[in-house]
């Protein structure tokens, strides 16, 4: 199975006039699919088309589908605001016209909380949860703490701009040490954000005022185990040094424990 020819250059590069001009001509399905299983929409909410998402949604197209690993295209969108895409810069431009995909999806009845891929961290999903909290009225921000969560994650994808925040709100001194202990509904606390990220001036900020190294988020993971998992294996040794609130070590933290002692004899 494939894309009509000319169909995935117009949903990447294209005006939506020509996107909507060759469906028309092709007769393909809205939600036709390559052989990834991957529709039309997936693939322009991952490229931050917002005329295209809004054109294909007004044509009936699914946004729960989901391609042959798993993917959606919500997920796409979120992706993009953590700065997941190589081919685009995870600056305010970028997470702005995600978060205006993000809400269209959400406002065609795309799920914020379905699940993921495997090999997809939660984290991932974390944009889109929050432009659902936006969707639905939520209101995130009733104290100086909420604000400065806010603050914080939504920052969550690049990097500098993250550590710029956690710093700054570390500063008040009357929120530091609530803000580092701080986890949200799903467990994740900064430490975890600034783990994933590899941004060894949050982490470290983060951990000077108490941030717990040993925290486990609602899946079981620690900020170790996240540094880990993104590659990010100086971070996981500072990690690894930190002061624990709880003295032992997870079995993946242990294996890295015992990687790196024999990398030092």
């Amino acid at each position: 199975m494939a894309f009509p020819p000319g169909l995935l250059i117009a949903a990447r590069f294209g005006k939506v006039d020509d996107l909507e001009l060759l469906l028309d001509e092709s007769g393909a399905a809205v939600d036709v699919r390559d052989a990834n299983g991957s529709t039309l929409l997936m693939v322009c909410a991952f490229e931050l088309q917002t005329a295209h998402v809004e054109a294909l949604l007004a044509r009936g197209a699914d946004p729960n589908a989901t391609d042959s690993e798993g993917g959606f295209a919500l997920l796409n969108a979120s992706l993009n605001a953590c700065g997941m895409n190589p081919a685009r810069a995870a600056n305010d431009g970028t997470r702005q016209r995600a978060r205006e995909v993000g809400m269209l999806l959400l406002a065609a009845g795309a799920k914020a909380d379905a699940a993921l891929p495997p090999d997809v961290p939660a984290y991932m999903m974390r944009p889109a949860q929050q432009w659902a909290d936006a969707a639905h009225g939520k209101a995130a921000r009733t104290t100086p703490l909420d604000e400065a969560w806010a603050e914080c994650s939504e920052a969550f994808g690049a990097t500098a701009v993250f550590a710029e925040a956690v710093l700054r709100w570390l500063q008040e001194r009357s929120l530091a040490t609530a803000l580092a202990a701080h986890a949200d509904e799903r467990g994740v606390t900064l430490l975890h954000l600034a783990a994933s990220l590899g941004s060894w001036q949050a982490s470290a900020a983060l951990l000077s005022h108490g941030a717990d190294a040993a925290a486990a988020n609602g899946a079981g993971a620690t900020p170790l185990e996240d540094a880990l998992e993104f590659g990010h294996e100086e971070l996981a040794q500072l990690l690894l040094a930190a002061p624990r609130a709880d003295a032992g070590l997870s079995p993946v933290e242990h294996a890295f424990d015992l990687r790196c002692a024999a990398s030092t004899s």
